[in-house]
């Protein structure tokens, strides 16, 4: 499909510097005199929020004169997936990791609850219930053994699929539709589309080989990993996810006092600035998507919404329950309050 060597030729030599940047340390937990500590995160080196992991890093740097050093470590570098990383940050496996609420949920399965399908729709919605997400989700972190530093909320998420172009969401029907999370399972067969659960790292040659038609992302996660394979993008507004990052509690327990005080006034900054810093590049994404990708904007009827979110109302409370049992439902329950809704 769309072929761009020019811009694949860019990519590469911007991940060949990125990791030559990030591989100067052990591939492992490596707290220690050096002030060194791996930082993990699935991102590829080049997305946008791996940079921001980066721009954090260079940030504790300055605010530590250098005493504390983060390595950022994209997807590839560490045998770690996604779905581990609270465990492998609890036990010390790796410093630090940047955790998606998504793949949280199965180490924390109250971390499904906040990214439900249509629950947090935009910035606003995800500010009111973000502190409530974080004291939820604190004592699952405690007993692994891990400690938030910061969160934000990433974009609002649409479905970016290959193939005919859908113009309503019965056209959705069908299709097969690479999921989140496991609290996105019904809300897709309520849509008559079967989900499929791929890691990240296979999405692309997936999408290739027709093994799925479409996926539920943002725009600049895919305009940076699978633009080539996407021809329609169906502007159904699904819901934000959170991403946690995290520490070992013992390393931030360990920390001399200046360090970890200039470690905590850069991540209070960045709590309060990257949800967006992520819509502007989420926004500058979809122009890159439609302008150099020529991919297809459909936006859904007013009756496609209602009927998508009447879907995912009907589910909220089933899904919290399954997830986390009654503590689930409690969740959903202080987290409606906080939103309204």
């Amino acid at each position: 499909m769309k072929k761009n060597l020019v811009t694949r030729g860019g990519l590469a030599a911007l991940a060949i510097a990125l990791l030559a940047g990030c591989a100067s340390g052990p591939a492992g937990g490596s707290a220690g005199a050096s002030g060194q500590l791996d930082l993990a995160y699935f991102g590829s080196p080049v997305s946008a929020y791996t940079q921001r992991y980066v721009e954090f890093a260079d940030d504790v740097r300055a605010a530590t004169d250098g005493e504390l050093d983060l390595l950022v470590r994209p997807e590839g570098e560490l045998p770690y997936k996604p779905s581990e990383y609270v465990q492998r940050v609890g036990d010390h496996s790796v410093d630090l990791a940047g955790s998606l609420s998504s793949f949280a949920s199965g180490e924390c399965p109250l971390a499904g609850v906040f990214g439900l399908p249509m629950l947090v729709t935009d910035g606003e919605e995800w500010r009111a219930m973000s502190e409530s997400a974080s004291s939820a989700l604190e004592p699952c972190l405690s007993k692994y053994g891990a400690t938030e530093l910061w969160s934000y909320g990433y974009p609002t998420m649409h479905i970016f699929g290959s193939g005919k172009v859908p113009e309503s969401i019965a056209d959705l029907a069908g299709l097969q539709i690479r999921q989140t999370g496991p609290e996105w399972t019904e809300w897709i067969r309520g849509i008559g589309a079967t989900p499929v659960t791929i890691e990240t790292a296979e999405v692309g040659g997936a999408l290739q080989q027709g093994v799925i038609d479409a996926i539920i992302s943002t725009a600049d996660t895919v305009n940076s990993r699978w633009a080539e394979e996407i021809d329609w993008v169906f502007m159904l507004d699904l819901g934000m996810l959170s991403e946690y990052t995290i520490i070992n509690t013992s390393v931030l327990d360990g920390l001399p006092a200046e360090s970890r005080a200039g470690l905590e006034e850069v991540s209070a900054r960045y709590l309060a600035e990257t949800s967006e810093h992520f819509q502007a590049a989420d926004d500058a994404a979809k122009q890159s998507l439609t302008e150099e990708h020529s991919v297809t904007v459909v936006t859904p009827s007013d009756a496609d919404r209602k009927q998508a979110l009447s879907i995912a109302e009907a589910g909220w409370e089933a899904w919290s329950a399954a997830l986390a049992g009654d503590d689930g439902v409690a969740t959903l329950h202080s987290l409606r309050g906080a939103l309204g809704k």
